[in-house]
């Protein structure tokens, strides 16, 4: 295959059957040119039978496999794939302008060639092959690591009979992960806590940008608090060892892990009158009851902001389901929203669970059927055995690519 295409690029053809242009083919190899000049009057990667004769197979023109190596996914390759390949998108106009310039027809050939030679990428094989609900996502080693250091994490806190020892836990799995972190007591009447702050920085030194992401990591008396909240402290801890090994760009990154805010979200609005002068930060990532579940639910207050349109285009790439709404029960986030501090508030959860948690929490009706994560917080039913771990590693590396996708946006606003 790769002499066939050395050959091809001596000679300016591609050995495309006769029978996949039609009988208005010229011979039955087609010069690369030609397919240019096809490409070149066309806005899409579809072609159109027009354009190729009576004979062409079928209304959209496809090549078989063996052209493309064993990792296409189908028998037939679309030929859209070979314009993502190339990043030419479906731009005609870009196949002109390299149809009149033979040197860069050259690096076209070139691009092509390799093309043949080589399996497509794994990214290309990503956006070229169909989603099949019925076959769930293979779970590649990275995914089934990162569920396995996620449960770990829930246990540890779990086994905390109380807040102080499971903020011990925490400053445990910092120090794991050699992440510096410090403790900010507080104190509010008689209620009295502690903030573990955790500095992972960025790439740039002097960045003024900076990104807070927090969980509460206290519980209510009864059950040990798996999945509310050692499920959004373990989300937290894993995205801080993943921004550590691979710093973001344009944001310093600050972990929070609060204190009492079941007594009311004091851990919160105490961290704000504590940093109020200093200056809050640009963006609040909040992570509550992020245990189980097959669909993202997020609180965004403006559903078209950046950071909640990005949510929205990574979750579509990896096809997991999320719901982006301002109707989101009551946790840590409120207190940057009412600080004037733009803020998210992720969980997973079953998405038929979730027009029943907008009954309870917001509209004060009691459905008649529960949903079941309120027969698991705040009871002896809060334990690590209703973590599901894969569910949030999936979920986890969609926020990560998230994060990564507001870092790179250059004309990124809150």
């Amino acid at each position: 295959m790769r002499r066939t295409a050395i050959i091809a690029l001596k000679k300016n053809t591609f050995p495309f059957g006769h029978k996949y242009f039609g009988r208005s083919a010229p011979s039955k190899q087609v010069t690369f040119p030609q397919i240019l000049r096809t490409l070149s009057a066309l806005k899409t990667g579809y072609f159109s039978r027009k354009y190729f004769g009576r004979s062409a197979p079928s209304k959209q023109v496809t090549f078989p496999r063996k052209y493309f190596g064993r990792s296409a996914p189908s028998k037939q390759v679309i030929f859209r794939i070979v314009l993502r390949a190339l990043s030419a998108r479906t731009d005609g106009n870009l196949f002109l302008k390299l149809y009149r310039r033979p040197a860069l027809i050259t690096l076209a050939l070139c691009l092509l060639a390799s093309l043949i030679s080589y399996p497509l990428s794994a990214s290309n094989q990503a956006l070229a092959r169909r989603p099949d609900k019925n076959q769930p996502e293979p779970i590649e080693k990275q995914t089934q690591a990162l569920a396995a250091r996620f449960i770990e994490n829930v246990s540890a806190l779990a086994q905390g009979a109380n807040s102080q020892e499971r903020g011990s836990a925490i400053e445990r799995l910092l120090d794991s992960i050699s992440v510096p972190h410090r403790r900010e007591p507080f104190a509010s009447g008689e209620i009295k806590g502690i903030n573990i702050i955790a500095e992972i920085g960025g790439q740039k030194s002097g960045v003024r940008r900076r990104l807070l992401l927090g969980a509460h990591y206290d519980r209510v008396s009864v059950g040990q608090g798996a999945v509310d909240n050692a499920s959004g402290v373990s989300a937290v801890l894993e995205l801080a060892r993943a921004f550590k090994g691979a710093p973001l760009k344009n944001f310093s990154l600050s972990t929070a892990f609060f204190d009492q805010e079941e007594a009311g979200l004091v851990g919160s609005r105490k961290f704000i009158e504590q940093h109020r002068e200093n200056g809050l930060p640009d963006l609040y990532i909040n992570f509550d009851v992020f245990g189980y579940g097959d669909k993202l639910y997020v609180m965004s207050l403006q559903g078209n902001s950046p950071s909640a349109t990005a949510m929205r285009k990574i979750a579509a790439r990896f096809r997991f389901p999320i719901e982006i709404t301002s109707e989101y029960p009551p946790s840590d986030h409120r207190s940057f929203i009412a600080a004037g501090v733009p803020a998210l508030s992720i969980s997973i959860i079953e998405a038929a669970e979730i027009p029943l948690i907008k009954e309870i929490f917001l509209r004060q009706k009691q459905p008649q059927t529960q949903p079941r994560i309120m027969e698991i917080i705040h009871t002896a039913e809060d334990t690590p055995d209703k973590i599901d771990s894969l569910a949030a590693a999936r979920a986890l590396l969609v926020v990560e690519r998230v994060i990564r996708e507001i870092d790179r946006s250059a004309r990124y606003r809150p």
